[in-house]
């Protein structure tokens, strides 16, 4: 009856008014009847007949169609969108019905039922929801929102952009800066929630330019409705954006009416410097050095807040910055693809520092002073580096010039070891008695000690004396410089050579 022509008017009503009652009191089932309910209704073609109630000329029953959409839209906006997207294949672009929702809008003629449709309008567009209510039998969004941008958009954008084709807004009504209103709110959501499309549009349209130029109204809410959309740009940070705004000038409408404004301490005042102070907290480069460099004259004047003076010194630090950098010494590269390509490089955490290498150069020198002759001021090889005799191979038989033992005398005797041979080059001997041997060069004063091992009996008698004794400073030195391979402290070896000084004196003799 409600898609039937032939229905009277008093009977088409009463049909509404009821249909409002089912969707009314379908909120209070549970999700699957409601579900189920709404899926009987469009069955029978429930959104058929609504949308004839958006065409109708009644007040009355365009505003009970709204509230029968509105009900479906919070419960069920996913109805909504199927039936959009079939009506856009089968209707021309005047009857679709999202395209009927606009017109209730922008018309002007429903003026009570602006606040409803924008918000269902925005329901309706809105990716977070859709996304949420997506199913197999669902629109997907990408769909949904191709078809809005395409046949939806522009009947949106019309009135803006009928009204702001020069450099002021030409109708400042106030029933006409509400409907501007209402329009910059939807697209507030639109450039928060749809990304690289409403980015697309802005920037092939100058949509920015042409809200900004509603700056000069004199409704302040509408002039705040721009000056917000602008700031909702600017806060996503995006370079396509940015680079937008600079080309085209887009802050000197805003820094013309922050200067007009004056300093009346009022909401635009305020709402305009905490935009440049958002410019100067995230360090958004390019537009900070746009503003600087544009507009610095006009707000250098301005003292009762440091903000315009904050963005200069950022400004400036920012230069400063990519100066030091230019100006800095090119690192090295590598070489790659037979071409020098300089690029930075990690060290290996494996090689030395500069630290290290002078604590390991101070190491060498030490024990290069260890083995140092002081008399001769000659460097003497550490013990471990001396060639050590092999069995077949016969001592040097010589006679030291401080020792009164002879070698020959007894045939049983040991052999006597010079000490000074140990510590410097063994000099070549003959091995036959009859070829004389090569003088030994005389040794010097520090190492001029010889020791002649004693028969076994002989380890009972009194202490050797000094000059016949194993106590060499230079020995004790270069030992205790070895690495201690038993990792013990200096106490236990102190210790140890308390208690094990015979044992120790009896290797070494046997040495």
């Amino acid at each position: 009856m409600l898609q039937d022509e032939a229905t009277p008017e008093e009977k088409y009503r009463e049909l509404t008014h009821l249909l409002r009652e089912i969707c009314t009191f379908s909120q209070a089932l549970e999700v699957g009847d409601r579900t189920q309910c709404f899926k009987i209704l469009s069955d029978y073609g429930f959104m058929s007949a609504v949308e004839g109630m958006l065409a109708y000329e009644d007040k009355d029953v365009v505003g009970t169609a709204v509230d029968i959409l509105m009900s479906i839209a919070d419960f069920h906006c996913s109805i909504l969108r199927d039936h959009i997207l079939q009506d856009g294949e089968s209707q021309s672009e005047d009857n679709q019905f999202m395209n009927l929702l606009i017109n209730l809008l922008v018309d002007g003629e429903y003026t009570d039922l602006e606040v409803q449709v924008v918000g269902l309008i925005k329901i309706i567009i809105d990716p977070e929801a859709i996304m949420a209510e997506s199913t197999a039998q669902t629109v997907e969004k990408s769909l949904f929102l191709n078809y809005f941008y395409k046949h939806c958009m522009h009947r949106l954008m019309a009135p803006l952009m009928a009204q702001t084709a020069g450099t002021k807004i030409s109708r400042d009504s106030s029933q006409n800066s509400a409907l501007l209103s209402h329009i910059l709110d939807i697209l507030s959501l639109c450039v928060a929630r749809h990304t690289y499309l409403i980015r697309n549009y802005i920037i092939d349209k100058n949509a920015l330019s042409r809200v900004l130029v509603l700056m000069t109204s004199s409704h302040a809410h509408l002039a705040l409705a721009a000056l917000r959309f602008c700031r909702k740009i600017v806060g996503l940070k995006d370079e396509f954006y940015n680079r937008y705004i600079v080309r085209d000038n887009l802050l000197a409408p805003i820094i013309k009416a922050f200067i007009a404004n004056g300093r009346r301490y009022n909401l635009l005042n305020s709402a305009i410097i905490e935009l440049f102070e958002y410019l100067r907290v995230e360090n958004v480069k390019s537009l900070v050095s746009y503003v600087v460099e544009n507009f610095w004259s006009t707000l250098e004047h301005i003292e009762y807040v440091d903000t315009f003076k904050a963005l200069r010194l950022k400004h400036e630090q920012e230069m400063d910055r990519r100066d030091n950098k230019d100006s800095a010494p090119a690192v090295p590269g590598i070489l790659h693809g037979g071409g020098e390509v300089m690029t930075r490089y990690r060290r290996d955490p494996r090689q030395m520092g500069e630290d290290e290498e002078a604590w390991f150069d101070e190491e060498e020198e030490e024990v290069t002073a260890i083995y140092t002759d002081p008399f001769t001021s000659s460097p003497t090889p550490p013990l471990h580096s001396l060639p050590v005799p092999t069995s077949s191979t016969s001592p040097p038989s010589t006679t030291s010039t401080t020792s009164t033992t002879s070698t020959s005398s007894s045939p049983h005797s040991p052999p006597t070891i010079r000490l000074d041979a140990t510590l410097t080059s063994i000099p070549p001997s003959s091995t036959s008695s009859s070829s004389p041997s090569k003088p030994i060069p005389a040794p010097s004063p520090f190492t001029q000690v010889s020791y002649s091992p004693r028969p076994p009996a002989a380890l009972n008698r009194a202490p050797q004396s000094e000059s016949s004794s194993i106590k060499t400073p230079i020995v004790t030195q270069a030992l205790k410089s070895l690495v201690d391979y038993d990792e013990d402290s200096d106490e236990e070896e102190k210790s140890e050579d308390q208690v094990e000084s015979p044992a120790k004196r009896k290797k070494l003799d046997d040495t």
